[in-house]
């Protein structure tokens, strides 16, 4: 009984023992991944860079030189005509739908885009007011949780885009009524709202930025292909395009989305924030989270030094593909959809430089066909960012043809194949 007693007791001594060795075995780890992360954080600090979302504060412009007041103040009737209009589109046919998203509007559907704006007549000097300030600032809640301060990016988000589309329904009518010059003023005016657009946080904040950046490129094209403009009007469009800067743009957000990043994981190891299914906090410790931060910095530094190359070397590069930890790889695919969006973005731009530069050659030039030497660009600007091949340029019986490979790095003939992207010929008619 007595022998039985001791082994028990020996028994638990050496089980003891172990969870004594395991706890110091983990304390160290734990202090030189912490030392590890703290050293990696000074670092940035001492470079400038915000590590938190509380560091991403900064004073607001006055309120009248603040695109956003304005924005604000157009949010009412931005909805209203928003609302009134989609709801014109949706009860045309499918065919005369199609036929409004090529520049060939109805007669209902131009009465209603008309009769919105005869309605709420201070929605267009407003966004104008706000296309010709010098700063954005949204002026969000930074000592907020992740989530909640994502909540309100996303509603401000919404209404952006909702203001851009509202001028593109101004640019619709006025290029439908004949008005080019004044189509083209529009269009210009939605490339400086959106170029303001650049300086909201985070990746998702550049995922709007570029996606209104798309549909203001989309109208300019529309309106550079139904009519003759100015050529003080190209002049000013290709001034403007000259001060889009989509790198930096993805640059800057990616710093804030470290940031923004860095706090979601600090939530999570806090027990604030969720994880999924597949991130189990119970096991996890300390060094754990804090390898996850590390990992993540390393991310977001590879992501970053990538910024200049072709999409092609990013979908190819095997340390973006091999993603470690479920936490650290969850936060770590906004900056690959970004990769893909910043790409396009530079595609539509050169897109409409180079039919610019083609109709201004061909207004001097009538009858003759120009190559790309002719055109005075810049070999950047005729370069696709996805392969860093020519990007295609070809010449149809119905106007120019001006596409990238895309995201599948192969040529599948043009944007109308919806593997390709970028701009071609609009449709003679709305029955074409």
């Amino acid at each position: 009984m007595k022998r039985s007693v001791r082994a028990r007791l020996g028994l638990l001594g050496a089980f003891v023992a172990l969870i004594v060795v395991a706890a110091v075995v983990v304390t160290r780890a734990d202090a030189s991944a912490q030392a590890e992360l703290d050293e990696r954080l000074e670092e940035l600090r001492r470079q400038g860079a915000p590590l938190s979302l509380e560091d991403l504060a900064r004073k607001p412009p006055r309120p009248e030189d603040n695109a956003a007041t304005y924005i604000r103040r157009a949010k009412e009737s931005v909805d209203s005509i928003s609302k009134e209009v989609d709801a014109a589109y949706e009860n045309e046919p499918e065919r005369d739908q199609r036929a409004i998203d090529f520049g060939r509007p109805t007669e209902a559907y131009l009465r209603a885009v008309r009769s919105a704006f005869e309605a709420y007549p201070a929605t267009l000097p407003l966004l104008e007011q706000a296309a010709n300030c010098q700063a954005y600032d949204a002026q969000y809640d930074y000592r907020a949780s992740t989530s909640d301060f994502l909540d309100e990016l996303l509603k401000q988000s919404q209404l952006n885009r909702a203001a851009i589309r509202v001028l593109g329904y101004r640019a619709a009518q006025q290029t439908a009524d004949g008005q080019h010059d004044d189509a083209l003023e529009t269009g210009i005016v939605m490339l400086k709202l959106c170029h303001l657009l650049d300086n909201e946080p985070t990746l998702v904040g550049s995922l709007v930025a570029f996606a209104c950046r798309a549909v203001a490129l989309y109208t300019i094209d529309l309106t550079l292909r139904s009519g003759d403009v100015s050529e003080k009007l190209r002049d000013a469009l290709d001034k403007e395009l000259a001060r889009s800067q989509v790198e930096q743009t993805f640059l800057n957000s990616l710093e804030s989305d470290r940031a923004f990043g860095l706090t979601v994981l600090q939530e999570v190891a806090a027990g604030k924030h969720r994880p999924t299914d597949s991130f189990n906090v119970f096991w996890r410790t300390a060094s754990d989270f804090q390898k996850d931060q590390s990992r993540y910095l390393d991310y977001v530094a590879l992501c970053s030094s990538l910024t200049n190359k072709p999409y092609a070397d990013i979908k190819h590069n095997d340390a973006l593909v091999k993603a470690s930890e479920p936490l650290a790889e969850e936060i770590a695919d906004a900056p690959q959809g970004a990769q893909v969006s910043r790409c396009r973005a530079q595609v539509y731009e050169r897109a409409i430089r180079i039919l610019n530069a083609i109709q201004r050659y061909e207004k001097t030039h009538p009858g003759q066909v120009p190559t790309v030497a002719e055109l005075g660009l810049h070999k950047e600007v005729t370069t696709d960012p996805f392969n860093a091949q020519p990007l295609h340029i070809e010449k149809k019986p119905g106007g120019w043809l001006i596409y990238s490979v895309d995201m599948n790095l192969k040529d599948d003939g043009g944007p109308t194949t919806w593997s390709d992207i970028g701009f071609g010929p609009l449709p003679r008619t709305r029955e074409d």
